[in-house]
């Protein structure tokens, strides 16, 4: 893959498709365009937790759960990365560097880990780290 044209993906992604929330849609065209490997994406094995369970704490359905595996099971183009210890131990720098929350600052140590410096993401919260750049899921969609 290569790291110039690869994208993080966030959280909030996923979880606007499958919680529809107000920019689903838009999130949507966007797994559409990874899913036919338009460009490439990654996302870490912490967000698929996380989505897992914020998809039981808001919609209790474990029918939507099991969408959310398959559906992401067939996105082509997204790998899942897994966490590491020095990642997890980067992310204890950047909370304390940037004033982030543990996820958002997990995110970035996996970026930096892999060298990728494009997010997907509605979280303005990324927009304060030097070297990282923010792109919302209707940027990419022209």
């Amino acid at each position: 893959m290569d790291k110039e044209t690869v994208k993080f993906v966030d959280a909030n992604i996923f979880l606007e498709v499958f919680l529809k929330d107000n920019r689903w849609e838009e999130a949507r065209d966007f797994l559409n365009k990874l899913s036919k490997e338009e460009f490439k994406g990654v996302t870490s094995d912490f967000i698929v937790f996380s989505i897992l369970l914020q998809i039981q704490d808001k919609a209790k359905s474990t029918d939507l759960m099991k969408d959310f595996i398959t559906a992401l099971g067939n996105i082509e183009g997204l790998k899942v990365a897994h966490f590491t210890y020095g990642i997890l131990l980067k992310a204890m720098v950047l909370m304390e560097k940037y004033g982030l929350d543990f996820d958002d600052s997990l995110q970035v140590g996996f970026m930096e880990s892999m060298g990728i410096k494009e997010i997907i993401s509605f979280d303005k919260d990324f927009d304060r780290i030097p070297g990282i750049k923010r792109v919302e899921p209707r940027e990419t969609l022209h």
